[in-house]
C-alpha cells in the first residue's frame, strides 16, 4: 500500500507515531512519503531539512513549523508522484495540505486526530476566549473535517464508547514506546525528592496550573525538588516560571528549555513522579512515565488514567503536595502504581499493537474507497 502522510513533525527517533509507521515501512507493508515541518514545537526539537530516505519511507521536511505558506507546490507534487492509495492527514490543520495532494493523486483522505469529541484542547483563539462558543466552534470544525475526509481515526480512549461502530471511525491507540532498552529503575535508586514535568509550556497545556501546583509543593514540602523541561510558549507559561523562580537559588527548582529525548526520558525514569497539569492531552509525557515505571500525578481523569491504579489525581495544589508525600513515604503504593503504568503502556499502547492497528485502518480506508467507487460505477452503468 502507498500512502502520503502529513504531520506537524515526523522523526522516528523523536515522535511516537513515526515509530509505528517505520515498523510498517521496514516490514515492506507500506510505502510512504511524509511531509513534515523541520521544527517540532511540542518536543522542542529540530530535524534536518530536505528529504530523508529510509527503507520504503521518505520524509520531506520544510523550514519551521508546518504552515500554509511553508509547503510549496513542488513539495506537494513530490508527494503526489508516489500515486498514493491514501492521503493521511494528522490533525485538522493539515487537511488543507492533504487536499492539495489528494486532488493531484485522486486519492481519498484519512484524517487522524488525537481527540474527536474533546473540547478542552481547542485553542483559545478559535473560540475568541468566549466559553459558550467553545462547543459550537468545535462542532463546526468536526463537521467541516468530516466533509474533507472519507475515513477518520481517533486516539482518545475515553471516546471509544461514543464512537465505536460508527461507519468510517476507527480507534488508533497512541503508541507509548520505552525509548530505552534499559530496565525500569528501582525505587531505591531514584531521586525520591524529584518531581518532573517535560513538555512545551503553554496556557492550553496547563502552564498556569503547573506554576500553581509547583509553587505550593516547593513552599510546603522542603524535601521536594521540581524539574521542568520545555520552553515557555506564551505569557501564561512565563508567568508560571516566574512563580517558581525564588527556589532556583537553592537548587529546588530547575528549568531547562531543551533536552535531548534520551536525556529527558532518563530524567523521567529516575524521578519520584511526573506531574501532568492539564485536563486533556499530554499523552507523550504520560506514556514516557508509564514506560519507565514512573508514577503519574494528573489533575483529572482522562486518556487511560485510572485513578488509584496507574495514576494519582490531584484536584488542588494541596492534594498534589499530599500525593507527592504519599509516593515518597509509601513504597508499596509507589510500586503498585509503577507496575500498573508499565502494564498499561505495554498492553494498551505497545508499538507492535499500534502498528498492526494502523495497518488495519489503512487497509479498511482503502477498501472503503474501493467499495464507494464500485457503487458509483454501478450507479452510472444503471
Amino acid at each position: 500500500m502507498k500512502v502520503v502522510a502529513i504531520y506537524p513533525a515526523f522523526a522516528p527517533g523523536n515522535n511516537e507515531m513515526a515509530l509505528a509507521w517505520q515498523r510498517l515501512t521496514d516490514a515492506g507493508l507500506v510505502r510512504c512519503r511524509v511531509i513534515a515541518g523541520g521544527d517540532d514545537r511540542l518536543k522542542a526539537a529540530r530535524s534536518a531539512l530536505g528529504v530523508e530516505g529510509l527503507p520504503n519511507l521518505e520524509i520531506c521536511r520544510v523550514p519551521g513549523v508546518l504552515a500554509p505558506g511553508r509547503v510549496d507546490d513542488d513539495t506537494i507534487a513530490w508527494a503526489a508522484e508516489l500515486k498514493p492509495d491514501l492521503v493521511f492527514s494528522a490533525l485538522y490543520t493539515n487537511l488543507r495540505h492533504a487536499r492539495r495532494v489528494a486532488r493531484l493523486a485522486r486519492a481519498p483522505i484519512l484524517l487522524h486526530v488525537e481527540t474527536w469529541l474533546e473540547t478542552e484542547v481547542l485553542q483559545r483563539r478559535l473560540y475568541l476566549g468566549i466559553e459558550p462558543l467553545r462547543p459550537l466552534v468545535a462542532a463546526a470544525i468536526r463537521a467541516w473535517a468530516r466533509r474533507q475526509a472519507a475515513t477518520l481515526a481517533y486516539s482518545n480512549p475515553s471516546e471509544i464508547a461514543a464512537l465505536e461502530g460508527k461507519p468510517g471511525f476507527h480507534y488508533l491507540p497512541w503508541p507509548q514506546p520505552r525509548w530505552s532498552s534499559a530496565p525500569v529503575t528501582a525505587r531505591e535508586a531514584r531521586a525520591l525528592d524529584t518531581v518532573a514535568h517535560v513538555g512545551f509550556l503553554t496556557r492550553w497545556k496547563g502552564a498556569a496550573r503547573l506554576g500553581e501546583y509547583g509553587e505550593r509543593l516547593l513552599a510546603d514540602d522542603p524535601q521536594s525538588k521540581l524539574v521542568i523541561v520545555g520552553p515557555a510558549g506564551d505569557r501564561t507559561a512565563r508567568r508560571a516560571l516566574e512563580r517558581l523562580a525564588p527556589w532556583k537559588a537553592d537548587g529546588r527548582f530547575v528549568h531547562v528549555e531543551r533536552m535531548p529525548r534520551n536525556e529527558a526520558v532518563e530524567l523521567i525514569g529516575r524521578s519520584l513522579a511526573v506531574l501532568f497539569p492539564h485536563h486533556a492531552g499530554g499523552w507523550g509525557l504520560i506514556g514516557d512515565a508509564w514506560a519507565r515505571g514512573t508514577p503519574v500525578i494528573g489533575v483529572a481523569s482522562h486518556y487511560d488514567l485510572e485513578p488509584g491504579s496507574n495514576a494519582l489525581l490531584a484536584a488542588s495544589p494541596a492534594e498534589f503536595v499530599d500525593a507527592v508525600r504519599r509516593l515518597r513515604s509509601d513504597a508499596l503504593l509507589w510500586r503498585e502504581l509503577s507496575g500498573a503504568g508499565v502494564r498499561t503502556a505495554e498492553e494498551k499502547h505497545g508499538l507492535d499493537l499500534v502498528s498492526r492497528r494502523l495497518l488495519e485502518i489503512l487497509r479498511s480506508a482503502f477498501n472503503r474507497n474501493i467499495a464507494r467507487l464500485d457503487r458509483s460505477t454501478q450507479s452510472c452503468a444503471a
